[in-house]
């Protein structure tokens, strides 16, 4: 099942690809609204947009043209030198609203995922749950 869900990710982002848009693309009045020194600290972000998979392949995202993606490697510059945040674990990406870069006094979404486990649908029905949350499951 998870084979024909993975392969049904890649076929749609084949299909929708990621629009990726320069800084100049995404904000048209960059310069109006920033220093040079700004812009200097965005240029190099790649904002995407469209069907976006994330890590390898264990989820898709659908930003329209509200939202944009910042790869990990932008995520993971924007969370330490722009905002000055300790090196954690990696990102697998950061959504922000399309009207703001990750400079302005707005908000980002830091995309992580942590493999804790998968309890299949058959397993879940076999679960005696007032037992698990009584204590009394061995």
């Amino acid at each position: 099942m998870s084979r024909i869900f993975l392969i049904a990710i890649v076929a749609i982002s084949l299909s929708f690809p990621a629009s990726s848009k320069p800084l100049n693309e995404m904000f048209p009045d960059i310069s109006d609204r920033y220093t040079e020194e700004a812009i200097v600290l965005l240029r190099d972000l790649d904002f995407k947009q469209g069907e976006i998979v994330i890590g390898d392949g264990i989820g898709l995202l659908t930003l329209n043209e509200d939202f944009y993606y910042l790869e990990p490697s932008d995520a993971s510059y924007v969370l330490t030198e722009l905002w000055g945040n300790p090196e954690e674990q990696a990102s697998l990406g950061m959504i922000f609203p399309a009207d703001f870069t990750p400079i302005d006094d707005s908000w980002g979404i830091n995309i992580e995922y942590e493999d804790i486990g998968y309890v299949s649908d058959e397993d879940a029905g076999s679960y005696d749950y007032d037992d698990i949350f009584t204590g009394n499951a061995g």
